[in-house]
């Protein structure tokens, strides 16, 4: 699993161009770069970026031939020109695994899971997108981590795998997202909710606006949270901290129920239906976009929507309802997931 000192190396940089491509990545001042070998296979189709005792940077199948390689150094990024065989586009450096060493370093995984999501719904292509997702994440690649993890934990078999991947991230990355997650994990479990409280901290200051949501759900009086400091005016406080673009149908319709009822704040009817109308709008304007975007939702999934929008609805439900919606960028690789793991 690669190191976070050396996580920046590992997020290198790829331009192509119409006769050769360029990958860059910078290293920390204390790393020695004369320890990293780059290397084609004897076909120059294959190409090998690595040091001693880690992941390889760069490791794959290259999308072309190459005719060469030139490395050169500036300060602290390190530089690997490839020369083309033939003028060509490569929209990606990596397709595929080394030929020769059977493996794929995991920011190329990552990006080889993103290409095959966007395929038209084939069995063996999804099959192979998990796949890919799943080396990047056992390698530590954040992005990878913060997805699978997200994933696993919406699926029963691999829950406590997901919790793993996640809390790996939180841990050692200080990950604003795998923090929120991994705190909701910790939240619902009473035993562990001071250290959901934590991790939620570490998210909301690490700038994931959703945390201040969950944090002021947990000191609502109204929610079925068991938590033994509820504090109306202290989650009031979390639920204005919550950024624009973070604000959902949940977090309105829960503000309106505290002015509605003068929790924490000075009972207020008419901000109270202000705040739900608000809701409303934001409720129509996700079942518009989600049938823009040919989103299929269930029975289930528009019940769960408009829940959303009644005077009711203060449960730890809501909770892990926001987490969904806050992890939506998983949400493809779960519904590939779950449909080709049957």
């Amino acid at each position: 699993m690669l190191k976070p000192q050396y996580h920046e190396m590992y997020e290198w940089n790829y331009t192509d161009r119409e006769n050769d491509c360029i990958i860059e990545f910078h290293f920390p001042g204390t790393f020695n770069p004369d320890c990293v070998e780059s290397k084609l296979n004897n076909n120059k189709t294959a190409l090998m970026v690595s040091f001693a005792g880690n992941p390889p940077i760069v490791c794959g199948a290259l999308f072309g031939t190459a005719s060469g390689i030139e490395i050169s150094l500036k300060e602290q990024t390190y530089s690997i020109v490839i020369t083309k065989n033939q003028n060509e586009k490569w929209p990606i450096l990596i397709k595929m695994v080394h030929p020769d060493y059977q493996t794929i370093d995991p920011k190329s995984a990552f990006i080889c899971y993103q290409e095959l999501c966007s395929l038209p719904d084939d069995k063996t292509s999804q099959n192979l997108a998990i796949q890919f997702l799943e080396k990047s994440a056992n390698a530590g690649y954040l992005n990878a981590l913060q997805i699978l993890g997200q994933i696993y934990l919406n699926t029963e078999d691999h829950y406590a795998e997901g919790a793993v991947l996640l809390k790996h991230g939180a841990d050692k990355y200080k990950d604003p997202i795998c923090c929120y997650h991994i705190g909701l994990v910790c939240v619902s479990h009473i035993d562990e909710i001071d250290a959901g409280i934590q991790y939620l901290t570490r998210s909301a200051e690490g700038g994931y606006g959703m945390a201040n949501f969950t944090l002021g759900q947990i000191y609502s009086p109204i929610s079925n949270i068991k938590y033994e400091h509820k504090d109306g005016a202290k989650a009031m406080q979390y639920f204005k901290s919550v950024p624009e673009e973070n604000i959902t149908p949940a977090l309105l319709t829960e503000m309106a129920q505290f002015y509605e009822q003068g929790i924490g704040v000075e009972k207020d009817e008419k901000k109270a239906e202000e705040l739900r109308g608000k809701a409303n709008e934001m409720i129509q304007k996700m079942l518009e976009t989600a049938k823009a975007n040919h989103q299929i939702l269930s029975a289930d999934d528009q019940q769960d929507i408009s829940k959303q929008n009644t005077p009711k609805t203060s449960t730890s439900q809501t909770i892990f309802m926001v987490g969904a919606i806050s992890a939506f960028v998983a949400g493809f690789g779960y519904m590939v997931y779950r449909r080709f793991t049957k």
